[in-house]
């Protein structure tokens, strides 16, 4: 629960909340942004900060609401950004939790009607319902086999490198434990880094 929330599914009562993944335009991802920052901003605690990846973007506290994001940039810190022309007619797929994600098709009423969000499918389809959006991992399976959000992180984690092979990943070593990445036994002591990780010493400690 450190990590993230087990919450349970849409389509059945197994533990974890499942992955939705839906299409929007340019403009809407700025309505997005807009709400979560002002939930971010009236609860006052880092807890809501929008934490979103592929996305950077500015904006200003102090004007008025739902009119806060001055620029938004898509991309990553190793291929780069580019900035998001609003007027781009093409869509973005968004992933989430069904629980942060429900919030998309309820962006009309928490705005009272200034913000607009219909999210789509890829051929932009809206999509009626949130269990609309939910992802099938086995599509040729009947019904609809969850993807759960603590399945996405454990094979987002698997496939992290690890050049040494000891178990721990790259960025693990070098922002976590300062052990060398290129190296299962940084200190030469017999003993691979990946007691670092078991037991939260510095290696050879």
């Amino acid at each position: 629960f450190r990590i993230a929330p087990l919450g349970i599914g849409q389509f059945d009562d197994e533990p974890g909340y499942p992955m939705i993944k839906a299409y929007v335009s340019a403009r809407e991802i700025k309505s997005l942004l807009e709400v979560l920052l002002l939930a971010y901003q009236l609860r006052d605690s880092d807890s809501y900060y929008p934490r979103v990846s592929g996305v950077r973007f500015t904006y200003n506290p102090w004007r008025v609401p739902f009119d806060r994001v001055s620029r938004i940039e898509i991309g990553d810190p190793v291929k780069g950004y580019r900035d998001l022309d609003l007027d781009d007619t093409r869509l973005y797929s968004i992933g989430a939790t069904s629980y942060v994600g429900s919030f998309t098709w309820l962006v009309p009423d928490l705005t009272k009607g200034l913000l607009d969000v219909i999210p789509k499918d890829a051929a932009g389809r809206p999509l009626p319902r949130i269990e609309d959006s939910i992802v099938d991992q086995e599509p040729n399976t009947p019904g609809v086999q969850e993807l759960k959000e603590w399945q996405a992180l454990l094979d987002h984690i698997r496939s992290l490198p690890d050049l040494d092979g000891d178990g721990l990943k790259d960025g693990e070593e070098v922002n976590t434990h300062a052990t060398d990445p290129t190296k299962s036994d940084t200190d030469g002591d017999g003993f691979d880094d990946i007691l670092v990780g078991a037991y939260g010493a510095a290696d050879g400690n």
